[in-house]
């Protein structure tokens, strides 16, 4: 007999877009009100597909899950130190609900053949462009923006970029030769 599957957490059910919304930096790690503020809404959510192996969660399914496991660690504490324990759970809801934004990023640009585009997020998300044979570890981006752009204009400001550049590239190419014609004494043809 065939199990039914449960579909991927809706990121628009209003209980988990409320988790994943929430500002827990506000609560300045103060467990308990945290626990507070997100039980409700934990009690709201849908119950989550059971995970299976080589299965990967949404940033959604992960942030319900950690939730859950936030408050009930703050009702029960457990292990040896259960400050730790409800702290791990924290950054790790800090960091579904990061994924979750950047996803909404990435799906709302789309994809740019010829280019890598990153989303980072410090203080506030930032969108992170380059050329595709760039390494992204090892050299800087041609651009960074904030993460509020069309993808329009970023379609514009990327032929803008590269067409700066390659004007750049000549006309610094032809300043060179030039500069070295007079150098060597050579006359221009």
């Amino acid at each position: 007999m065939k199990t039914k599957k449960t579909k991927h957490a809706d990121p628009n059910h209003k209980a988990i877009a409320a988790i994943l919304a929430i500002d827990l930096d506000a609560f300045e790690n103060d467990h308990a009100r945290i626990a507070a503020a997100l039980e409700p809404f934990v009690a709201a959510a849908p119950a989550l597909r059971e995970w299976e192996q080589d299965d990967v969660w949404t940033p959604a399914e992960e942030a319900c899950a950690t939730a859950s496991a936030l408050v009930r660690d703050v009702k029960v504490p457990v292990g040896k130190d259960p400050w730790m324990n409800v702290q791990n759970q924290l950054d790790r809801l800090r960091r579904s609900q990061v994924a979750h934004r950047d996803g909404l990023i990435y799906e709302r640009l789309g994809e740019f053949p010829g280019y890598k585009i990153r989303v980072r997020d410090c203080l506030h998300p930032r969108i992170m462009i380059w050329p595709k044979e760039v390494s992204t570890d090892l050299e800087a981006p041609m651009l960074t923006l904030d993460s509020d752009i069309t993808r329009h204009e970023l379609q514009n400001l990327i032929y803008a970029w590269k067409d700066g550049h390659s004007r750049g590239l000549n006309e610094g190419t032809k300043h060179i030769q030039r500069r070295l014609r007079d150098l060597l004494g050579i006359e221009a043809d």
